[in-house]
């Protein structure tokens, strides 16, 4: 009874790529994905990554909307 509170909630939307969990590789001091560049070829690229979304991982940095990524085999890949 009696008890009054002041709250402000702040809630907004980040526009940040979702890539499956698989498709991350970490290594001892990075975390890659492999981005296709052209039919057939793929190149590694370094990641930062955002909060866990589900199965998905958001990706602050290293890969833009649109990026076709490897989403399973690559320890295959890493091995080539």
């Amino acid at each position: 009874p009696e008890m009054f509170a002041k709250m402000r909630h702040v809630e907004g939307i980040l526009r940040k790529p979702l890539i499956p969990a698989t498709a991350v590789f970490q290594s001892e001091t990075s975390n890659v994905a492999y981005r296709e560049v052209s039919p057939g070829t793929f190149e590694p690229v370094k990641l930062k990554l955002g909060p866990h979304v589900g199965d998905k991982i958001a990706v602050d940095s290293g890969l833009s909307a649109g990026d076709r990524v490897v989403t399973e085999g690559v320890l295959l890949l890493r091995s080539n």
